[in-house]
């Protein structure tokens, strides 16, 4: 089956995990910092903590090819579900937006945003979204040991995710920013950060591992 360390994983995703010799059907049941995880055997019911390079997606042989056994794609946009929206409007690439998924109205989502206002800057601002340009809420990836030079991170910024690179690290866990979609560049404390990562095929990707290479 394929394996990709760039995944991101999540709680009650099932895996299959490498033990003794071999993979090991099982599931994910907590998240740690530095992508390890803590993956309980479907076999003999124990929990271990693993690292990213010992998981991977469960796969099935089927029709002379290997087919992700679950996705689930649908159920992260289920009414009432936390969701992000991006916008191809100029000023707003590589921004995300959050929210909650209200219903489905002619294949499109209707969204309410947190943060966004309509006309009158009271009522949360509503519309119907294009499903292409919606997505779940990213995994919560623990930083613990901070960024580093040259991550891709979101940064929490005009009531918004916006994407960007640690472009220096100063001191008092605060870091420089750069956005390429602006060229600005703007400082951030930690809590403000967190890892970027893309929705690729229903599932969570590490983007940052490109900068890495």
């Amino acid at each position: 089956p394929q394996h990709a360390s760039a995944i991101i994983f999540c709680i009650n995703d099932e895996v299959e995990g490498f033990q003794g010799n071999g993979w090991w059907l099982g599931v994910i049941t907590d998240v740690h910092p530095e992508f390890r995880y803590t993956f309980k055997a479907a076999h003999s019911g124990k929990e271990i903590q693993l690292d990213q390079k010992a998981l991977r997606l469960r796969y099935d042989w089927t029709h002379d090819q290997w087919q992700q056994v679950t996705q689930n794609v649908t159920k992260k946009f289920a009414k009432g579900s936390k969701v992000e929206v991006t916008s191809n409007d100029d000023g707003f690439h590589g921004a995300w937006f959050q929210g909650t998924a209200l219903k489905y109205v002619n294949n499109k989502i209707l969204v309410e945003y947190d943060a966004l206002k309509a006309d009158d800057e009271i009522t949360p601002l509503t519309e119907a979204i294009e499903v292409q340009h919606v997505r779940p809420c990213p995994p919560d990836i623990p930083v613990t040991s901070g960024f580093n030079l040259l991550d891709e991170v979101d940064a929490c910024w005009n009531d918004g995710w916006w994407v960007g690179v640690i472009s220096k690290v100063n001191s008092g866990d605060r870091y420089m920013v750069y956005f390429r979609s602006s060229t600005e560049e703007t400082e951030f404390g930690h809590e403000q950060l967190r890892l970027h990562c893309d929705w690729v095929g229903g599932r969570w990707m590490r983007a940052s591992l490109g900068l890495e290479a």
